[in-house]
């Protein structure tokens, strides 16, 4: 069995590069939306949407003990 091997950071710092929102919907949301404006659907994706960030860069962090390890 793998090991999880964990140490926490006190800091990140850097910044986010871009990123897209990630909305599901049932059918019958999906009509609504269909039928919404494109303002009322931009609020209705960042609203109920998922954030994912694509990409990032790190540039200093500070790390703090102690290790954890775990199995999983």
């Amino acid at each position: 069995m793998p090991k999880i091997i964990t140490l926490n950071c006190d800091y990140v710092q850097g910044f986010l590069r871009d990123g897209h929102f990630e909305l599901k919907l049932s059918e019958e949301d999906y009509n609504k939306f269909k039928s919404s404006s494109e303002e009322e659907q931009i609020d209705w994706i960042t609203d109920c949407g998922k954030l994912i960030i694509d990409s990032y860069r790190v540039e200093d962090y500070k790390t703090s003990g102690p290790i954890n390890i775990s199995d999983k």
